[in-house]
């Protein structure tokens, strides 16, 4: 599996933003449990989970799916978008918006 971490400027300060990319198996629900509980233990945060393999049945194979704390709660947001025709190369920037902001992540492999 490979990891996209980065900080994210003023904007959203004190926040993560993690990416987690899987091109060939989707994530069963342990996993997201894993990633939501591992959310949490790092506090305030944002998580974006990309896959072309969708958690949950949609009429596109590329999806977003977005899990933000909200006090006790993580809200749920599933957006349809087109993503990686094939998974970035090591040290390439990828843009994406997030609450009306763009920002450039650096993609590396872990």
């Amino acid at each position: 599996m490979n990891i996209i971490q980065s900080t994210v400027d003023e904007f959203i300060k004190n926040e993560i933003i993690e990416f987690y990319y899987n091109s060939k198996s989707q994530f069963h629900k342990t996993t997201l449990e894993y990633l939501r509980n591992r959310l949490s233990r790092y506090g305030k945060g944002v998580l974006i989970y990309i896959s072309d393999c969708p958690i949950t049945q949609s009429t596109s194979s590329d999806q977003m799916v977005l899990y933000f704390q909200s006090k006790s709660e993580y809200v749920f947001i599933c957006i349809i978008r087109h993503l990686f025709k094939e998974p970035p190369k090591h040290g390439q920037n990828i843009q994406c918006s997030l609450r009306g902001q763009e920002y450039k992540l650096n993609y590396h492999y872990y």
